[in-house]
């Protein structure tokens, strides 16, 4: 059994996010002899869309009593939950949560203001209570547990659609930091057989959130999919290729950033459609001062999967925030270069580019200052807030320039 801690805060927020995209996992079908398959089989579903994914479990929830059962440190309540409680599809819906429950009896604030936020927010539309460490209740006549990953219940081998976030390990990761995360996806899956969590429908979800650590685990929806239709590979031994990567996270955590970009590139020798992999050695060259070479890796990454154009914008601001401005600001325009019609970018690099105009202007350098205004306004398909913004910065000293319409 996985053990890990969190305080009330961090629970809380991450009980409350919300999900946003979905992408499309290489593994999908029927299998035989999956770990959590019920009767030795089990059909790995992927989505490409939210709408897709509540048409895809509407067509299964009825064929499992109605039963969801969902391993995510995120909520669906909003998007997919309610939507099938309120056509009568959804009967009963399992939470699990990464961590304890925060709740202390009679503190019943945090549930209901997770409720509140995917769209639960009146009183007598839900209520619930705890009992002995899980959170029971009743959502619009729906059944509801939640329950933390050390207090799953032995299952009473009803069938139940069992959806699957991988991102459901990264807090127990922060937290289990002497378990390699590849062994920690091992656990959560023998945790679940354990507790006879068995399910012919698994939704497994690749949907990183678009922070640094989502895109860097970004393989995890990878993984698990390998684990759940081959368990046998991963029995005694690691393949191949997880262990070389599991040595380079290693390398990674310890800043051998050579060494890192050494193994992932051996990794990807025998998973080169992995974008995660070519994002981490991006990051890598960056901390080693590698611009060129950062800049390769961002590009390819980008290239195999277009949520990670992301990493410019978080290359540039590990760099930034230690005061390298010029590489940073090489590696924006780079980024809005080769991908110019991508409005974040573009938004991201006018907005540095500001920063670096009011910074200059703090030391009273008034015409170097209003050289960044005016390539901060010039950058095309950033957001109208920004781009006016630094026009007002233009000719602050003398008179405006006129703010021109987009």
């Amino acid at each position: 059994m996985i053990r890990t801690r969190f305080r009330d805060a961090l629970i809380r927020c991450l009980v409350m996010a919300m999900f946003c995209a979905l992408a499309v996992l290489p593994t999908e079908g029927v299998c035989r002899g999956g770990i959590i398959g019920k009767d030795n089989t089990i059909r790995l579903r992927t989505v490409p869309s939210l709408d897709a994914l509540s048409t895809e479990i509407e067509k299964r929830i009825t064929p499992a009593g109605g039963r969801l059962f969902s391993v995510s440190s995120r909520t669906f309540l909003g998007e997919i939950y309610l939507p099938l409680v309120r056509k009568g599809l959804l009967k009963e819906l399992f939470l699990l949560l990464p961590g304890e429950n925060p709740m202390k009896e009679g503190d019943l604030t945090g549930i209901r203001n997770c409720l509140a936020a995917a769209g639960v927010s009146s009183p007598d539309r839900a209520s619930f209570h705890l009992d002995n460490g899980a959170i029971r209740g009743l959502m619009e006549g729906a059944s509801v547990r939640l329950f933390p990953l050390t207090r799953i219940p032995a299952w009473d081998g009803k069938e139940v659609v069992l959806l699957i976030d991988p991102e459901f390990l990264l807090p127990l990761y922060r937290n289990e930091v002497k378990t390699p995360i590849v062994e920690l996806a091992w656990k959560l899956l023998v945790t679940l057989r354990g507790k006879n969590v068995r399910s012919e429908d698994v939704f497994l979800l690749d949907l990183p959130s678009g922070d640094d650590a989502s895109l860097r685990y970004a393989f995890l929806s990878i993984l698990l999919g390998e684990m759940i239709v081959s368990p046998s590979s991963f029995d005694e031994n690691l393949p191949r290729k997880w262990e070389i990567l599991q040595q380079a996270e290693n390398a990674a955590f310890f800043g051998q950033y050579p060494e890192t970009m050494t193994l992932y590139r051996r990794y990807l020798e025998l998973s080169p459609k992995d974008a995660s992999a070519c994002y981490k050695i991006a990051m890598a060259a960056v901390r080693d001062l590698d611009d060129d070479m950062a800049l390769h890796w961002l590009n390819r990454a980008a290239a195999l999967d277009s949520r990670f154009l992301r990493g410019f914008v978080t290359a540039s601001d590990y760099l930034g925030q230690r005061r390298l401005f010029d590489p940073a600001e090489r590696i924006l325009r780079a980024g809005t270069v080769a991908y110019p019609k991508e409005a974040p970018l573009a938004t991201s690099l006018a907005a540095f580019l500001l920063m670096r105009g009011e910074r200059i202007l703090q030391t009273g350098d008034i015409e170097g200052a209003e050289a960044y205004f005016r390539m901060a306004a010039g950058v095309e398909g950033a957001d109208k807030t920004v781009i006016d913004k630094a026009r007002s910065r233009i000719g602050r000293n003398g008179s405006p320039l006129p703010v021109v319409p987009r």
